[in-house]
């Protein structure tokens, strides 16, 4: 022999082939749009946090997936120090590794991030994306099959158990946002002229947003087009009743002269 070393592999041999054993990988599904939360980590449920602080925070992250420790604190504990805030965090952090057996997220560059070796689904992430493919698409099906798949995950409000402040604005914009699915999928098979799988749309599109007078504005001039006069003075008195009750307001001019048109025909 000649007395050479032989070098068996690459680096990253080193660390996760011959000479150590591989980095477990977490496999996390997190259902929030499912009409009440549902989390599981490699096929099992997690159904005990320990309190609503380890849950919150679990959930913070993974809606959140760059964030500083500044607006963790910001958004939990605004009124303790920096010292005792750190010290309720970490160990909220630590319950949350816990229960999952994995460290939820990674720090680094001053951010806390999703941990790589943690394959996560997330129904919200697959929610948004739909939206945002439905949003810059030009090809009517396409943007017709993202609006659908959004519609279809969408089966409850976010978090709806989540009282804190950032879970309140995050259910208010996914909830706009699935109302503006529920719309231009109605749009869609209005300019096919389906007028009943549109008016179903529309109509499911103001139980989430019933302040939207432009989609009770297509419901009259489409029960116009089934001639049924009857529904178009009750939707009509519906956005009525409805706007002022909440808002103190009578419909605009626009709606008011649509539904002096229809009725008067």
């Amino acid at each position: 022999m000649a007395g050479l070393a032989a070098s068996l592999g690459d680096d990253e041999s080193l660390n996760d082939s011959i000479f150590h054993e591989p980095a477990l990988r977490g496999q996390l599904e997190v259902y929030a749009l499912a009409g009440g939360s549902r989390v599981l980590i490699d096929g099992r449920p997690i159904t005990a946090w320990e309190g609503s602080l380890p849950r919150n925070l679990f959930y913070f992250f993974v809606d959140k997936p760059m964030v500083t420790r500044a607006e963790v604190f910001e958004s939990f504990w605004p009124s303790l120090g920096v010292k005792e805030a750190t010290n309720v965090f970490h160990v909220t952090k630590r319950k949350i590794s816990e229960k999952l057996g994995y460290d939820l997220t990674i720090y680094e560059n001053g951010f806390y991030s999703p941990n790589p070796r943690i394959n996560r689904l997330y129904d919200v992430e697959i929610f948004e994306s739909n939206i945002e493919k439905a949003l810059n698409t030009s090809d009517e099906d396409e943007a017709e099959r993202c609006w659908s798949k959004a519609v279809q995950i969408y089966r409850g409000q976010f978090l709806k158990e989540v009282r804190m402040d950032w879970a309140k604005l995050r259910r208010l914009q996914l909830r706009d946002s699935y109302a503006q699915a529920l719309i231009s999928l109605g749009r869609i098979y209005q300019e096919r002229r389906e007028r009943e799988k549109a008016l179903g749309f529309y109509i499911r599109s103001i139980g989430e947003k019933p302040d939207r007078e432009d989609v009770h504005r297509e419901i009259m001039q489409i029960y116009a087009e089934l001639g049924d006069r009857d529904a178009i003075a009750e939707q009509y008195r519906m956005l009525e009743r409805m706007l002022d009750e909440t808002l103190g307001i009578k419909p605009g001019s626009e709606t008011r002269e649509l539904y002096q048109a229809l009725m008067s025909r």
